[in-house]
């Protein structure tokens, strides 16, 4: 435990302090110095009286006396500092209170250590500014909420030493609302607090010299009960209270304060020092306080021209700044010395970082795209060298990946004839390069289609609403070259009614920019009134300032004997599906037929191993026979859901058994997943073959339970099929392979048919795991 007690020297508030008070306060420090040398250099030529001052014999850690006699704790040693000043000096005289009181009244003591300011003792007395205030400490067992305010008292027993200032400040104060009980030594008092007697037990400071195992109480600051105290002299004897305060105020200044309260007490908190303390530094604190008004005057009226400036400044840099993000250019500077490099805000944002940045030579030169990079380490390696300067366009990539194009610019700095740094620019020319290149593919496409690609062109005039067809463009639709005009409309009107809306939306799209080309495939008239499948393509080649288009390029492609074969292809194909889907219609009602003919004749049969043989070859149909009709059903023949298949077979089978759910119930844990109809065989009947053991050998007698079929994909991307019940579980000695059961080594069999692995685990679970395989046609390629 720390011990519990507090000095404050000034309570302030630091969050109220403003910047001027803050200022203030370390002026009003530098002037209590200068006062205090003045006051130092006058005395130095008078001799310093000794003064004999009083402290208690027995009062630790403010004052004790060890077995030698040697005064110790923390006001001995506070002397000695006050001492050390120069500005004092004491004898120190250890008695009892009521001894060291008496010989003060005599005059036999001039001062008097750890006196409590108290309104019949200014009759007698002059007192010092403050050298310790003591928090009033409250000592509870352990776990019960401590007590740290007296608005906590009401109510409770507090425990109290007899003839202590604690007992009489309590006794004035009716024991703020606690019971008052006096105790005569302090392990009684502690005592009864441990036995429960009182609820807390109050004292001055903590008891870690009279009672240092303090027998494993609690102990906490009372925040508002403070003792403070004072060095007494007597009444009007101002000469010595100077001194004295003078002494004290320059060892509180000091860190050998705060050394001695952190050994013999504990933290230092602020304590405000009143105005009765400083009458002497009236009149310098105010010569003081009206030079410091001059001083802080002037430095505003400089502060007010810095500031102006500032602004100058800063709106010239904002200027800049603004003027280099609109043409999209940045500065950097490299230090030779340090090998770092720093970039403007412009340029930060055009490599994606946070503005302001500052990165090593090495990491800057890995934002150049991996083709760039030997490039503008020749241009450095140059500049530095021969103090060459550089313009290159470079590819560069962001933090976030973005690529884009830059013009990088570099040119040394020279002092005393040696490069020693280099700065240069960034300018974004992405946009130029993308124009570049959509101007080049442009001319290509021209280039392509004038050489005899048999596609029609045609070139519009947005503004003015006219286009160019070209004589492939017109004969294409079968018209000579005076029969179409420059209008617009010439093609508009000869678009599809059902099409041109959907046409209209994707020219505009484009027009707006959120495309990079205009793709259509659509119908258009012919002279003989016949329709044609064209490819219609464009792309717009100039824009305004505004973004607004202004030329737009393409071409008509005859796709129609395209359109014809997919037309064909597409009947054919709808054909061969509903065949297909007939197909699996009449292999599942022909299966029906089978297991329908398996029921009669298990029916004709009393043996029970011949019945149960039929029965199980009808489970097997019937498993196969549902697969195709899922088949039927999704329209997809290549994949099954094969999630949803094994859910309607479990569903199926358990009504075929007639299974009570209120004996054997049937749980699903299935995910979504997709396999090949050869695939999906296998499965079903491995799960047939499953769920007829479990219900036949797991629940005997009438005895209830689960059975569940589990489906998911493992992080090794395997199919896991996994069928598993909590009846009477699997013999301990069971070997799959010498089994008699015909459906667990058909369960083995068809495991290997889907190149799988089978695990048997206790009591009654199996895990089939398998790689599905990757179709290549959600529908037959018919």
């Amino acid at each position: 435990m720390k011990p519990l007690l507090r000095i404050h020297l000034m309570k302030t508030n630091p969050s109220a302090l403003s910047s001027s008070q803050s200022l203030g306060r370390h002026l009003w420090w530098v002037l209590v110095a200068v006062c205090l040398m003045a006051q130092a250099v006058g005395l130095s030529a008078q001799e310093i009286p000794k003064i004999r001052i009083g402290i208690e014999f027995n009062s630790p850690p403010l004052s004790y006396v060890e077995a030698d006699g040697t005064p110790q704790g923390f006001t001995p040693e506070l002397l000695r500092a006050m001492q050390a000043t120069g500005r004092v000096e004491f004898e120190i005289v250890p008695q009892y209170w009521s001894n060291i009181l008496a010989k003060f009244k005599t005059g036999q003591l001039d001062a008097l250590a750890n006196v409590q300011l108290l309104a019949e003792r200014r009759e007698t007395m002059e007192f010092s500014i403050p050298h310790a205030a003591l928090h009033g400490v409250a000592y509870t067992q352990p776990g019960v909420e401590p007590v740290t305010a007296t608005a906590q008292f009401a109510g409770k027993k507090m425990a109290m030493l007899s003839g202590t200032t604690s007992q009489r400040n309590a006794v004035e104060r009716h024991g703020w609302g606690a019971q008052i009980v006096i105790f005569k030594s302090w392990q009684t008092m502690l005592q009864s607090v441990q036995d429960g007697e009182c609820d807390f037990a109050l004292v001055l400071r903590s008891l870690r010299f009279e009672q240092p195992d303090e027998l494993g109480l609690h102990r906490a600051f009372v925040d508002d009960i403070v003792h403070e105290f004072r060095i007494a002299v007597h009444r009007d004897d101002h000469v010595t209270l100077e001194r004295i305060n003078d002494a004290l105020a320059e060892v509180r200044e000091g860190g050998i304060f705060r050394e001695l309260n952190a050994k013999w007490i504990g933290p230092i908190e602020p304590q405000p020092i009143k105005l009765v303390d400083l009458q002497p530094y009236y009149f310098p604190v105010i010569a003081v306080f009206i030079a410091v008004g001059l001083l802080l005057f002037w430095q505003r009226h400089q502060n007010q021209r810095l500031l102006a400036k500032a602004r100058e400044l800063q709106v010239t840099q904002d200027m800049l700044n603004s003027t280099g993000q609109i043409a999209q250019v940045g500065g950097w500077e490299l230090d030779l010395k340090t090998q770092r490099v720093f970039w403007s805000d412009e340029t930060c944002r055009l490599h994606g970082v946070e503005p302001g940045t500052e990165i090593a030579l090495e990491e800057a030169i890995n934002f150049y795209a991996p083709e760039s990079r030997p490039i503008i380490q020749a241009a450095l390696q140059k500049c530095i060298e021969q103090g060459t300067p550089w313009d290159l366009e470079l590819e560069l990539i962001g933090v976030h990946g973005r690529h884009f194009w830059a013009r990088a610019q570099g040119a040394p700095v020279l002092e005393d004839g040696k490069v020693v740094r280099l700065c240069g620019a960034f300018q974004d020319i992405t946009t130029h390069k993308q124009a570049l290149a959509l101007l080049q593919e442009s001319e290509n496409r021209w280039r392509f289609a004038i050489e005899g690609s048999g596609d029609g062109l045609w070139d519009w005039n947005v503004p003015a609403g006219t286009v160019f067809f070209s004589p492939r463009w017109k004969e294409m639709l079968g018209f000579n070259d005076a029969e179409i005009g420059a209008s617009l409309k010439e093609w508009s009107n000869r678009v599809h009614p059902e099409d041109l809306p959907g046409v209209m939306t994707v020219l505009q799209t484009h027009l707006s920019g959120n495309t990079p080309l205009y793709v259509s495939e659509h119908r258009v008239s012919c002279k003989d009134g016949s329709w044609k499948w064209v490819l219609d393509r464009g792309l717009v080649v100039e824009r305004d300032p505004a973004g607004q288009p202004l030329r737009v390029i393409g071409t008509h492609k005859d796709v129609t004997a395209q359109k014809q074969g997919e037309m064909e292809l597409t009947q054919s194909l709808h054909e061969k599906e509903a065949l297909l889907k007939e197909v699996h219609h009449r292999v599942k009602n022909n299966m029906q037929v089978i297991s329908s003919l398996l029921r009669l004749e298990a029916a004709k049969h009393t043996a029970p191993e011949t019945k149960d043989a039929l029965r199980d070859m009808q489970g097997r149909i019937r498993s196969m026979a549902l697969l195709h009709e899922t088949l039927y059903r999704s329209g997809d023949f290549a994949r099954v859901n094969l999630d949803n298949y094994l859910r309607d077979l479990s569903t199926q089978f358990f009504r075929a058994q007639n299974v009570a759910p209120q004996l054997v119930a049937l749980g699903f844990e299935l995910s979504a997943v997709k396999v090949e109809i050869d695939q999906a065989i296998p499965c079903g009947l491995i799960v047939n073959e499953l769920l007829t053991n479990a219900l036949k050998y797991g629940f005997p007698q009438g005895r209830s339970g689960m059975v569940r079929v589990g489906l998911n994909l493992n992080a090794d991307g395997e199919v896991q099929l996994q069928v598993s019940d909590d009846g009477v579980g699997l013999p301990p000695d069971l070997d799959i392979m010498q089994s008699n059961s015909l459906g667990l080594r058909l369960v083995s069999d068809l495991t290997r048919q889907l190149q799988g692995n089978l695990v048997i685990e206790a009591p009654a679970q199996f895990t089939i795991r398998f790689k599905p395989k990757v179709p290549h046609h959600s529908k037959p390629p018919f």
